[in-house]
């Protein structure tokens, strides 16, 4: 089951999901806002539309270029924290449960400082441990399957801002609750 949400606050874990105490959890576009940020389905999208007799493979390879080339422009913008004061608030209720949180993003391991300087300039700690780098080479709920080695039938709580990645989490998790972050930029 997927939720939409505007706020961390909204996670539910007063039932504590059939006693998971693992909550995974997004950071572009859903702990952290970067406002130049496009992902790489938009790219995909425009060149598309740009040239729609083109193979495959070129449209991904100039995706590919346009989307390397915005993430680090974007990378190198201020980010701000989604929803600060919510997400202490679910960081607070995860230790009152004795749970774990793990980060999930599809970022390239290669920008692992960049990923330390923007929490620590939002106010967030960086859990070096605790974070993990898909590379944008393989879907979440795969990564969480087959990296990690978390058991399919582990419920989990899975927060993310991407349907495609909650649609995967969710149909390889069954047991689990999935969050779609929607940021709400009047806050």
């Amino acid at each position: 089951m997927i939720e939409s949400i505007t706020s961390f606050e909204s996670v539910d874990l007063s039932n504590n999901l059939l006693n998971s105490q693992l909550i995974v959890c997004d950071i572009d576009n859903t702990i952290l806002y970067i406002p130049i940020f496009k992902t790489y389905a938009y790219f995909y999208k425009l060149v598309k539309n740009m040239f729609p007799n083109k193979s495959r493979y070129i449209l991904y390879s100039e995706a590919s270029k346009l989307f390397n080339e915005n993430k680090k422009a974007a990378y190198e913008e201020n980010s701000c924290v989604t929803d600060f004061i919510g997400f202490q608030r679910l960081l607070n209720r995860i230790r009152e449960i004795d749970g774990k949180l793990i980060y999930l993003t599809a970022r390239s391991s290669y920008s692992i400082q960049i990923t330390k300087k923007q929490f620590e300039e939002n106010g967030l700690i960086y859990d070096e441990a605790n974070t993990y780098y898909t590379n944008n080479t393989i879907h979440k709920g795969d990564f969480l399957e087959k990296v990690l080695k978390i058991d399919t039938k582990t419920p989990i709580i899975f927060i993310d801002d991407l349907d495609d990645n909650l649609n995967n989490v969710a149909y390889k998790y069954p047991n689990s609750k999935c969050y779609k972050f929607i940021y709400d930029k009047s806050r």
